[in-house]
């Protein structure tokens, strides 16, 4: 009897979407299915025809999809600490050139922080704090800085408000494609990796149109034109909208396919207040269909953040007990076992003291920005509730337990 081989061999790109987390889950199936050869063998009153066989490689494909996975480029440190549930990035600014000659005073943060906002705003810091005295960091300093963290320098994203580039606030900026050239070829010679850039509106004279400010706005338009211009140079870098308030149109940005994760910038006050009303956009980010698959970057200031940071609670103390009220009160437990949330950190001036992560050789947490995220590495699994839930007396501890 006659017999036939027919050999295709098809190439499986159309299983790599413009959804960037389902290009990750097509990741898992590589090993099978970069190349695949399919040898197809009919005889004499048995066929086998390639839709049947399209229709079973149909079902296969379908069988092995998972929940879309929410994901960056960091690697997970290997510690005794969940390897799920939130990330600990931090804010860079502020940062003082004794961070660089002191490196021992912070080493496990520098080691274990998975990522960073990349911005070198200079130190000022008040008198009569342990900060006094701090002095800022050169460029060359500044880009050693984030050499020094083992993961985050892998991880960095870089702030971009509106009026960074050409705008009727400042006409003789560079338009937006040779700003962001510029930016990248000075990234590149720095030495670390940016993999996101977050974009807002500000303002210029004030804080606020009412006193007086005026805005400076992002338009649909640009931020086009700064993704096509990253998918052609950077395809790795995503874009972060800085979302303020439960606005239509800090909404509208939220659900914008440009925007792959949202930051929500705002100290606990703010948040226990429910100031421009972010608890609600933080739970319709959380169950909106548009966004649920976007990661939620809470970039948290330490300071200013009461009147005596350095007092009774202290800024360790409170940062750590709004982490607690955010996953036991606000969200639910669970909440903070999810990878979508990131806590980070940050402080403006007068700024907060960035080290020395520990006191009495170790065994407790300093009232400092790395102490801060060092506690909220290191404990995970205190405020993701794995042995009980937590308790404000816990979010107040500066004991460093079994470390």
């Amino acid at each position: 009897m006659p017999f036939f081989s027919f050999s295709f061999i098809i190439n499986l790109r159309f299983l790599t979407t413009p959804n960037r987390f389902d290009r990750m889950n097509s990741l898992l199936l590589r090993p099978i299915l970069v190349l695949l050869k399919i040898h197809v063998n009919t005889v004499l009153m048995k066929k086998v025809t390639i839709t049947t066989f399209a229709i079973i490689l149909s079902l296969f494909l379908t069988g092995c999809h998972k929940e879309p996975l929410v994901t960056d480029t960091e690697v997970e440190p290997k510690e005794h600490f969940p390897l799920t549930g939130y990330k600990v990035w931090l804010g860079t600014t502020c940062t003082p050139k004794n961070a660089i000659l002191k490196p021992e005073t912070w080493s496990r943060t520098a080691k274990l922080v998975e990522g960073l906002n990349v911005n070198n705003t200079p130190v000022l810091p008040a008198a009569g704090t342990p900060s006094e005295g701090e002095e800022s960091l050169s460029t060359a300093q500044f880009n050693q800085l984030i050499q020094s963290f083992d993961l985050g320098n892998k991880n960095g994203f870089i702030p971009i408000p509106r009026t960074f580039f050409k705008s009727a606030a400042f006409p003789e900026r560079a338009d937006l494609i040779p700003f962001l050239e510029n930016k990248f070829r000075d990234i590149d010679a720095a030495g670390y990796s940016i993999n996101g850039i977050m974009f807002f509106d500000n303002f210029i004279g004030s804080s606020s149109e009412a006193s007086g400010g005026v805005a400076y706005v992002w338009t649909e338009e640009e931020a086009l034109t700064m993704r096509t211009w990253l998918d052609a140079n950077r395809p790795n870098v995503k874009l972060y909208y800085n979302a303020r308030n439960f606005s239509l149109k800090d909404r509208n940005w939220c659900e914008n396919p440009l925007v792959d994760n949202v930051v929500i910038e705002a100290k606990p006050t703010l948040w226990y207040e429910n100031k421009g009303s972010r608890q609600d956009l933080l739970k319709w980010l959380w169950t909106n269909p548009k966004t649920i698959h976007k990661r939620v970057i809470f970039q948290v200031p330490v300071h200013p953040l009461s009147e005596n940071p350095y007092g009774d609670p202290n800024s360790f103390q409170q940062i750590r007990e709004w982490v607690r009220w955010l996953g036991a009160d606000l969200m639910g437990i669970e909440f903070l076992r999810s990878s979508r949330v990131v806590l980070m950190p940050v402080t403006y001036n007068p700024a907060f003291t960035f080290y020395p992560e520990t006191s009495n050789n170790g065994a407790n947490y300093s009232n400092t920005m790395t102490g801060i995220a060092l506690s909220l590495i290191e404990q995970k699994n205190l405020f993701q509730g794995l042995d009980a839930l937590p308790t404000k007396e816990d979010a107040y501890n500066m004991n460093r337990v079994n470390h």
